[in-house]
Order: C-alpha cells, then sequence, then structure tokens
C-alpha cells in the first residue's frame, strides 16, 4: 500500500515547518515501513513523499491522528481539521497495488 503526497512550502513558512515535520515524522518513524521525501532540484520548497506499507490493514491502523489522516499530519503543518497549513499547497494519492 502506497501513499503519494505533495506539496510546496509556503517561503514565509518554510523554516518552521520543517521543524514541525521534522518532530511529527520522528514521533511515527518506527511505524511507518517505508518513507522518502524528494525535493525538487530547481525549487527547494516542491517535495514528493512516498510512504508504503504491507497493506491497508497496517496503513488504516496508524491512519487517523487527532482528527487528521497520517500525511495531512506529517506533511501539511496543519494543527487541527480545517485549520490553517504552512503549505501553500498540497496534493495527495492513494495508490493502488498494480498487478500484472
Amino acid at each position: 500500500h502506497i501513499i503519494i503526497g505533495h506539496g510546496l512550502i509556503s517561503a514565509k513558512a518554510k523554516e518552521k515547518y520543517l521543524k514541525i515535520r521534522e518532530e511529527r515524522i520522528e514521533e511515527f518513524r518506527r511505524k511507518i515501513p517505508w518513507l522518502n521525501i524528494f525535493y525538487n532540484t530547481y525549487n527547494s520548497s516542491e517535495f514528493i513523499v512516498y510512504m508504503g506499507f504491507q497493506d491497508e490493514v497496517e496503513y488504516q491502523g496508524i491512519r487517523d491522528i487527532n482528527e487528521l489522516i497520517l500525511e495531512e499530519y506529517l506533511f501539511t503543518g496543519l494543527k487541527k481539521p480545517l485549520g490553517m497549513s504552512l503549505l501553500a499547497n498540497y496534493n495527495q494519492f492513494i495508490c493502488k497495488p498494480l498487478i500484472v
């Protein structure tokens, strides 16, 4: 089960956002089997996140956090649903496994 997120960090809030994201990732690092963050070579404020889990059951086991879903909690800087985000833009995609 793979979660892909894409974000563009607000320039004004970048330092604060990165600190919050680092703290939140550290909090859940042992519960996420695969986590990679990649930055745009030409715009370091833009990133793509890949999170991988053995299956959907494993993901669902840690998905809900303080009324947010895991990827919102880790990568948007949100404090609560419908709260202000430290990102200018955020998109998420839940991908199904490819069966060949």
